[in-house]
């Protein structure tokens, strides 16, 4: 898709560098800064998003995450909704 698919990916324990690698794979366009977030009952986690061309790359990104022991607590796939492809037209 035009406007790339958005990995939405929850981890209980992130590296800096695991950034670089997931922006190094092939098909990846950006990856967004790690935020804090809150799981009730659940080790403190963080919250990243990865915004690929195609579906495909999604495994890439898992082995990147297995393989530097990160522990991913969940994994959220969506296409763009409207109002994301109408912030990007609108350049905010």
């Amino acid at each position: 898709s035009k406007h790339g698919i958005f990995v939405e990916v929850l981890v209980s324990f992130m590296h800096e560098d695991i950034i670089s690698s997931l922006q190094s794979l092939k098909g990846v366009r950006d990856v967004s800064a790690p935020e804090k977030h809150e799981i009730p009952g659940e080790v403190p986690a963080e919250r990243i998003v990865v915004t690929i061309d195609e579906e495909k790359v999604i495994p890439q990104i898992m082995s990147v995450l297995t393989e530097s022991r990160t522990k991913v607590l969940s994994v959220n796939v969506r296409e763009p909704s409207l109002e994301d492809i109408f912030i990007e037209m609108t350049g905010d």
